[in-house]
C-alpha cells in the first residue's frame, strides 16, 4: 500500500509504524492481563478481572471471552453431537440456524452456552471461570425457559422453545455422570421431569422384547388400570428404542428416541418412579441400558452403566431376574467389548 501512494505522488496514511503490539489471546485459554501489555514500559497494564485488551483495540472481559468461546464451540463441535445431527440437514440446523435464532431468544442462547461449556469441561477444560460461566448460563436458561413456554405464540418462538427443551434435556442427562449414587437409589427426577409433556399415545400394547415387564409377579399387588396403562406406554417406548438399536441406527439417531422417553412417557409413570416403585425402576433400568448403545456421545459416556447397577440393587429378590438383561447388556458394552 505505501509503494502505491508514493508512485502516485500522494501522501500516505498507511506507512505509520504502530506504537505498540496488540496482544492476541490463545483460543484455548481466556485472555490474561499480561497478554495485552504494550511494548512501551510506560503503558500501564490493565488490572486483573477488568477489561482486557484484545485485537484492534477491542476490549473484552473474561465473561465475554467465555461467551464467545463457548458460542463458537457449540457451532463447530457440540452441535455435531446432538440428537439427529447424523443427518446433514439437522446438523446444519443445529450449527447454523439455531445459533442465529438464539440471538433473539434468551433461554435458547443460555441453553446453548450452558451445554457447550459443559462439553468443554467434559473435554478437559478445567478453568474456574469456565465452570462459573457454565453455572450462570444454566441457571439463566432454567429460570427463563418455563416463562418463555407460557408465552409461546409465533412459530419462531415455538421453535426456539423446542430447541431449548432439547438442549436442557441433553444437558440434564450429561450432568447425571457426576451425581452421587448411594446405597439408596434416588431416581433422576430432574432429568425425567425437565421437559415432560402429555404428548403420548394412549393405550398402546407392547408386543416386543420387553412385554414380560408387564407381567405381575405372584406376590405383587395387582396394578390399577392407570398404573398398567402407564407401564404399557413406557414399555412400548422401550420396544421402539430397542428396535432402532438392533437395526444399527447410529448413536445420534438413537439418542433422539432415548431423550424422547422423558418427554413422551405418561405423568403417572414418573410418579411411580419418584415413589421408587420397583417395577417402575426396573423399566427405568432398561432405558438406561439402551442408552449404552450411545456411549460414544460425550454426554452419555458411562452414565448408563452407573445407573443400571445402582438400580439393580433396589428391586426385591423376586424381581431380581428382571434386571439381569440390563446388567448383562451394559457389562458387555462397557467391559467385555473393551477387552
Amino acid at each position: 500500500m505505501p509503494n502505491n501512494c508514493h508512485r502516485h505522488n500522494v501522501s500516505c496514511e498507511y506507512d505509520r509504524v504502530p506504537n505498540a503490539k496488540l496482544g492476541v489471546s490463545s483460543p484455548s485459554s481466556p485472555p490474561s492481563s499480561t497478554s495485552s501489555r504494550s511494548t512501551r514500559s510506560s503503558t500501564p497494564a490493565p488490572a486483573p478481572n477488568t477489561a482486557l485488551q484484545g485485537v484492534a483495540g477491542v476490549t473484552t472481559t473474561r465473561q465475554e471471552y467465555w461467551k464467545l468461546r463457548v458460542f463458537h464451540n457449540f457451532a463447530v463441535a457440540t452441535s455435531d453431537t446432538l440428537p439427529g445431527s447424523h443427518i446433514p440437514a439437522v446438523k446444519d440446523c443445529w450449527s447454523l440456524q439455531v445459533p442465529i435464532l438464539a440471538l433473539d431468544h434468551g433461554p435458547l442462547l443460555n441453553g446453548i452456552l450452558a451445554i457447550s461449556a459443559l462439553h468443554l469441561i467434559s473435554s478437559g477444560h478445567s478453568d474456574a471461570g469456565l465452570r462459573s460461566y457454565r453455572a450462570m448460563s444454566l441457571n439463566a436458561a432454567l429460570e427463563t425457559h418455563r416463562e418463555a413456554l407460557s408465552l409461546v405464540g409465533e412459530q419462531e418462538t415455538a421453535d426456539a422453545a423446542c430447541f431449548t427443551s432439547i438442549l436442557l434435556l441433553v444437558d440434564s442427562f450429561a450432568s447425571l455422570r457426576h451425581r452421587p449414587l448411594g446405597n439408596t437409589y434416588q431416581p433422576p427426577m430432574q432429568w425425567l421431569r425437565l421437559t415432560h409433556g402429555d404428548r403420548y399415545l394412549s393405550g398402546r400394547n407392547s408386543t416386543g422384547r420387553f412385554s414380560h415387564l408387564l407381567q405381575p409377579l405372584p406376590d405383587e399387588t395387582p396394578f390399577s388400570r392407570e398404573t398398567l396403562d402407564a407401564y404399557r406406554q413406557a414399555v412400548s417406548l422401550l420396544d421402539s428404542i430397542e428396535a432402532a438399536a438392533e437395526s444399527g441406527e447410529p448413536s445420534r439417531a438413537l439418542s433422539r428416541g432415548l431423550m424422547s422417553f422423558a418427554c413422551l412417557v405418561p405423568a403417572q409413570f414418573l410418579q411411580l418412579v419418584e415413589a421408587n416403585e420397583p417395577r417402575a425402576l426396573v423399566i427405568l433400568g432398561h432405558l438406561f441400558a439402551l442408552c449404552a448403545y450411545a456411549r460414544d456421545l460425550w454426554w452419555v459416556a458411562d452414565t448408563p452403566c452407573r445407573e443400571v447397577f445402582a438400580i439393580g440393587d433396589h428391586p426385591p429378590l423376586t424381581m431380581k431376574p428382571l434386571v439381569e438383561w440390563p446388567q448383562k447388556l451394559v457389562t458387555r458394552i462397557y467391559i467385555l467389548d473393551k477387552s
